[in-house]
């Protein structure tokens, strides 16, 4: 048959194929929901649409587009809530090619509950187990860094929404900042063991100090169904984020789903933007509140010092305190400015500010480090091949060795009859000394 126009293919699909077939319609299917969502268009028109999926393992799922309406629809076997991702239930329904969306879809005229999907039941399984096991206790996680020196970002290639949401709000939030990326699929099969890799890269250099990290983050963007984000219930990765020595920031990018990344990760967030917060403070934010409490102290010590000047002429003043007793409380009070001076926490404000200027000046001079060091290995290179014997063989001369291989640099190393062996640029020779002559010296 040759169909003319797309159109009559699915007229063909409608009114033809999927009418005669009886057994498509009003069938009766069994899936697992996922991306449920209802949309009210008017006040009475409510479509809802979801996925019917099936897991076919290694990561992959059998899926089949549902859509009905509220009022033509009737739901068995759910709470007040009603349908949510997760839940495994039988639909009635009747396939139809829908023009609209360009999808083959079916209708559903009937929604019966009959448990939980098994995603969300071996979900939950892991959950309680790794719970038991102490592995999201917050006892055993580390704290975030206030101000890392550089961040590993395990992520996905360049260009995705994850990874370029992450690094405008580090570019936002500050200019100074050292980000080392590991790329990694981030969804799917190959998801866990390549993000595990990238735990191992980042802990297997904690002692470099070129590719040493304060706080790992794993970021990807949001997705729009469950099965997004399977790859994150993982149990090998969720005990390797558990063992990791640096703190894991988990910022998968979902409002709508969690994972068991969540719960074991040190710090976990919604999207790569808040993870980016996370990490990085904002420097105006921080510069305006180091600025704020130094001149709070500043009034303070201010006033106190007033207080304690007026307490210390009202004495003198007074006709009372004559005598010895003005320089005892005189000395009383010193010691009183002394210890208010010794607790005074503009020191401590001014050692913070001192080392994120530290922390300024080695990311600028970052350059200019990789650059001298490259001229030395450059210089160190041509000092070797300086001394190069091979290139002062290259030019014609030879070496005398003796047999057992022992240099032989003076006539008084040798003997006639003496074997010995010449070592050329290109491959050496054996010999017999004839006769020594001694070079007569003055």
């Amino acid at each position: 048959m040759v169909f003319e126009s797309l159109s009559e293919l699915v007229n063909h699909l409608n009114y033809v194929t999927f009418q005669d077939d009886e057994d498509l319609i009003d069938f009766e299917v069994t899936g697992e929901i996922t991306g449920y969502r209802v949309n009210r268009w008017k006040p009475t028109v409510v479509f809802i649409n979801f996925t019917l999926q099936q897991d076919i393992g290694r990561g992959k799922f059998l899926k089949l587009s549902c859509n009905a309406t509220e009022s033509n629809c009737t739901f068995t076997g759910f709470d007040d809530e009603g349908p949510k991702d997760g839940d495994k239930v039988t639909v009635k329904a009747t396939l139809q090619y829908s023009t609209g969306i360009s999808v083959l879809q079916a209708v559903v005229s009937e929604v019966r509950n009959t448990g939980r999907g098994d995603l969300l039941l071996r979900f939950q399984e892991m959950k309680e187990r790794l719970a038991a096991e102490g592995l999201f206790d917050d006892s055993r996680k580390l704290s975030i860094p206030r101000l890392p020196g550089r961040i590993g970002l395990i992520t996905s290639g360049e260009g995705t929404e994850g990874r370029t949401d992450f690094l405008d709000e580090i570019r936002c939030r500050t200019s100074y900042y050292d980000i080392l990326i590991y790329k990694a699929t981030m969804q799917g099969e190959n998801c866990p063991p390549q993000v595990i890799a990238g735990l191992d890269y980042f802990e297997s250099h904690k002692d470099d100090p070129d590719r040493h990290v304060d706080v790992i983050v794993i970021t990807r963007g949001g997705g729009d169904k469950y099965t997004d984000f399977i790859c994150f219930n993982d149990e090998a990765l969720a005990r390797r984020v558990s063992a990791c020595t640096i703190p894991v920031v988990c910022g998968v990018g979902h409002t709508s789903y969690e994972t068991i990344l969540d719960y074991v990760a040190d710090a976990s967030v919604k999207t790569p933007t808040a993870a980016a917060d996370a990490v990085v403070p904002d420097l105006e934010t921080e510069l305006d509140a180091i600025s704020s409490l130094v001149s709070t102290m500043d009034q303070v010590m201010m006033s106190q010092m007033r207080i304690a000047h007026n307490t210390i002429e009202a004495y003198k003043n007074h006709r009372a305190f004559a005598g010895g007793f003005i320089n005892d409380r005189k000395e009383y009070l010193a010691g009183l400015t002394e210890i208010v001076e010794k607790h005074n926490p503009s020191a401590e404000l001014a050692e913070r500010q001192r080392k994120l200027l530290e922390q300024r000046l080695k990311l600028e001079a970052y350059p200019e480090r990789l650059t001298r060091m490259k001229l030395e290995l450059e210089g160190l290179d041509a000092r070797l091949e300086s001394v190069n014997p091979e290139n002062v063989l290259k030019r014609g001369y030879s070496y005398v060795e003796s047999a057992d291989g022992n240099a032989l640099d003076s006539v008084d190393k040798v003997k006639p009859d003496q074997e010995v062996r010449l070592v050329f640029r290109d491959g050496s020779a054996r010999g017999k000394i004839i006769e020594v002559d001694r070079k007569e010296t003055t």
